[in-house]
């Protein structure tokens, strides 16, 4: 049982990834898309884009971690 909550939150984990990429992918693609010196362009720049998804992906895995272990905590009293 334990392995399937672990293997569970490593499927999250990958998932999450993914879907994060392609988030970051398509934000990246419409803020090159901006007119180079427009004030949208000017307000941001890539690698606060890039930070801010990467953000977001380190509070997903933090999320999973810590129900991860409650799982398991759960299941080894049991």
């Amino acid at each position: 049982m334990l392995e399937l909550v672990l293997s569970t939150a490593l499927g999250a984990a990958a998932f999450g990834f993914y879907v994060q990429e392609h988030r970051c992918g398509r934000a990246l693609a419409r803020y090159h898309a901006l007119p180079v010196g427009s004030a949208a362009w000017l307000s941001i720049n890539e690698h606060e884009l890039r930070g801010a998804y990467w953000g977001q992906y380190l509070v997903f895995l933090i999320g999973v971690g810590v129900h991860t272990i409650l799982l398991a905590a759960f299941i080894w009293m049991q």
